[in-house]
């Protein structure tokens, strides 16, 4: 008899695309798990609540709602990383030729507890810019993909947003104002995340979750005609270089999947640095790498130390 199993995940998030192949190709049904993407949230904030409230067995998402909810007394736990790097931009909208265009405008965020409205903030007063004098930092409750249409149409000056709506950009010719790749940092991005209640009361089935989650990662990483529809549904977006692109980069970051605490303490740092708050946690709690280890270990799974050399020349190109 299979377990069913509820994940809930970012829309447009193209770090979800290996699970769904995974689903596609009965990876997790061969474990005897029936793995449901059935709560797919417009931001991470809410993703995290939908763990925290039991819908949820598993979910997907960044740093900062996570260390809120840990802050919350959830134990929130994470078991992978999809994305441990700063894959952020800040895309600007048409005629938006510099940051100094900004000053007196409108700039679309998620929510407060959300990476991108930190990511903005970051942004803003590198350029010298108060996010709250200078401009209207306007919360968006249907998330980036809101955003992004607003962005589109000129209602909002600026977003910051991940892979791959920064390619999408600069393939309809929107201008990057800032792209955090460019300087490579440790970021948590992105991670596979339960509960400690979880984690610590069922091991084995969390080892299976992640195994497939492997497998599916191995395939979507090799073959793009298999990731490619998975891209498109998880995105939204339909240009194949787009996602080709995607795809290369993404890949390359998951073969980084064993969780660290550098990338999550980045996050941390800046939430302290552009919130001025406090955030009283233990990074060690929430980051366990033991699960991935293990069953790395039994799949012969490549990891991190085989990724840097080629994932930085992929960026590159």
């Amino acid at each position: 008899m299979s377990r069913t199993i509820h994940v809930a995940y970012s829309r447009n998030g193209a770090g979800n695309s290996p699970m769904s192949l995974a689903v596609e190709r009965g990876l997790f049904a061969a474990r005897g798990i029936d793995l449901a993407m059935d709560l797919p949230m417009p931001r991470g904030e809410d993703v995290i609540k939908k763990l925290e409230s039991g819908e949820a067995d598993i979910a997907t998402g960044s740093g900062l709602p996570i260390l809120k909810a840990a802050m919350r007394g959830s134990e929130p736990v994470i078991l992978m990383s999809i994305e441990n790097e700063n894959v952020f931009a800040i895309i600007g909208a048409r005629g938006i030729e510099s940051p100094a265009y900004l000053r007196g405008s409108t700039v679309g965020i998620c929510g407060s507890e959300d990476q991108d409205g930190i990511m903005m903030q970051r942004a803003l007063r590198d350029w010298d810019l108060d996010p709250h004098v200078d401009v209207t930092m306007k919360i968006f409750e249907g998330g980036r993909g809101a955003i992004w249409r607003a962005l589109v149409d000129g209602e909002v000056s600026a977003m910051a947003c991940t892979i791959p709506e920064p390619l999408n950009a600069r393939a309809i010719g929107l201008p990057i104002l800032h792209d955090f790749m460019d300087t490579p940092e440790p970021y948590q991005s992105g991670s596979v995340i339960t509960t400690r209640t979880m984690a610590d009361a069922e091991p084995e089935l969390i080892r299976d979750i992640i195994g497939a989650q492997l497998e599916g990662i191995r395939l979507f990483r090799d073959d793009f005609e298999a990731a490619f529809p998975h891209l498109k549904k998880c995105t939204e977006i339909t240009d194949v270089d787009v996602l080709r692109q995607t795809q290369i980069l993404f890949g390359d970051a998951m073969l980084h999947y064993v969780p660290s605490e550098e990338p999550l303490r980045a996050v941390l740092k800046d939430v302290e640095t552009f919130t001025g708050q406090t955030m009283d946690v233990d990074v060690s709690r929430i980051v366990d790498p033991s699960f991935a280890l293990e069953v790395s270990s039994s799949l012969e799974y490549p990891n991190t130390a085989e990724r840097a050399e080629d994932h930085a020349d992929r960026r590159a190109n």
